[in-house]
């Protein structure tokens, strides 16, 4: 009997938390259903593509004739992603380009899905892939590159067939948010620039009040192509809208940096800094490095057994180093420095002198004598600066011999 009333309990308890927590999150929590995940006109995009030309545009590939980004984000971090673009495929390059579609993940993170792919002819025909039959599944291999294996990073590839030039490749795909990597945060950057000509792009974020955007940053823009837009969301949350229009191909440079570091990007992220990165790292990282066995821990005879000999050398060594800054310098031009020499001619003011065994040019601010001991005062060049010295005058010739 208790137990069956502690069950209704339980459930009396549950219902009542679903049901409080259900309007902060209504409009948010029924997948990819609603107005906002509404598929584009073909038709339209259709007609639109047909101006797009070869001759029009000569540099380009391929052009996007439209793409819409959707982006919805709860409070946790979890969320869904939709992405459907019109691709037309301007030359041979652009069409072996439109012939695979790759989508990237990570386990447990995301999830994704190919939701439709079609290939729509110049003449009206609508030529539908087959989604099961060309995808497969695999391990990115590009992460070995950094010699790294992990099974979780994921591609799902599909390839696109019967894909021609003036052709327009049409697809909708999507990305589930299962988990984010920071609890509680979302972040993304996209790139809104690329190597064939974009007629229009559409990017939308859907921010709940509680979490709302709090880094937004478009970087190395070109000028007169984005235009940014904030209005009223559901339960007083935010939508950010984002126009990308006429935006002109980009053009490969050698050894350029990949497209996410140098071309017109967006970042947008509801974590403020990154010390608050470095926090949530730091809070991951702590309980592994608190977990250490006491065979990992130093023992303080070990530790004071290596640190005093090591430390006695290091003042040792020191103390040489510090001895060695102080003392005259015996080498070079400084090293003839308050040395005495024998002038070998009269100096009025230049002259010969015999200093360290060797014969120097020198010149004097007063008149010295052949014979006559001399200071070094300075060295300008090869040509030493002296004053005479009150000493016992030699002979040029005894002092050569």
């Amino acid at each position: 009997m208790k137990t069956r009333v502690l069950l209704i309990v339980r459930a009396f308890l549950f219902l009542v938390c679903t049901w409080a927590v259900a309007p902060a999150f209504a409009g948010n929590t029924n997948g990819y259903e609603g107005a906002k995940w509404a598929f584009l006109d073909a038709q339209k995009m259709l007609a639109a593509a047909a101006e797009i030309t070869v001759e029009k545009y000569p540099d380009s590939d391929e052009a996007t004739v439209e793409k819409k980004m959707v982006r919805v984000y709860r409070p946790d971090g979890t969320g869904e992603c939709q992405d459907e673009a019109f691709v037309k495929v301007l030359t041979e390059k652009g069409k072996r380009s439109n012939r695979t579609l790759s989508l990237y993940y990570m386990l447990p993170y995301s999830t994704v899905e190919v939701v439709k792919v079609e290939v729509m002819k110049p003449d009206g025909e609508v030529v539908v892939a087959d989604v099961a039959a060309n995808s497969k599944e695999m391990i990115d291999d590009s992460q070995m590159g950094m010699n790294i294996y992990d099974p979780n990073s994921k591609i799902l590839q599909m390839n696109i067939p019967k894909v021609e030039i003036g052709d327009v490749v049409h697809s909708i795909t999507r990305t589930t948010l299962e988990r984010s990597y920071i609890p509680g945060e979302f972040a993304e950057d996209n790139v809104f620039e690329g190597p064939g000509f974009t007629r229009h792009m559409s990017y939308e974020v859907y921010a709940p009040a509680v979490r709302p955007l709090k880094r937004i940053v478009l970087r190395d823009e070109v000028r007169g192509t984005v235009k940014y837009s904030k209005n009223p969301g559901e339960n007083k949350g935010t939508l950010h809208r984002w126009e990308m229009n006429n935006v002109p191909r980009m053009f490969d440079e050698p050894s350029m940096p990949p497209y996410e570091m140098v071309l017109q990007r967006l970042l947008v992220s509801t974590t403020p800094d990154w010390q608050a990165v470095s926090k949530w790292y730091w809070n991951v990282s702590k309980p592994h490095l608190d977990a250490t066995t006491p065979e990992m821990r130093a023992h303080l005879l070990t530790a004071l057994g290596v640190s005093i000999p090591l430390g006695a050398i290091t003042v040792f060594l020191m103390s040489i180093a510090l001895k060695a800054r102080a003392n005259k310098v015996v080498t070079g031009a400084q090293g003839l420095v308050g040395e005495i020499g024998i002038a070998q001619t009269p100096l009025s003011p230049h002259g010969k002198v015999f200093v360290h065994g060797e014969l120097w040019d020198a010149t004097s601010t007063v008149s010295v004598a052949a014979g006559q001991t001399v200071v070094v005062r300075g060295v300008d060049g090869l040509q030493l600066r002296v004053d005479p010295s009150p000493a016992v005058q030699h002979t040029p010739a005894a002092t050569m011999a």
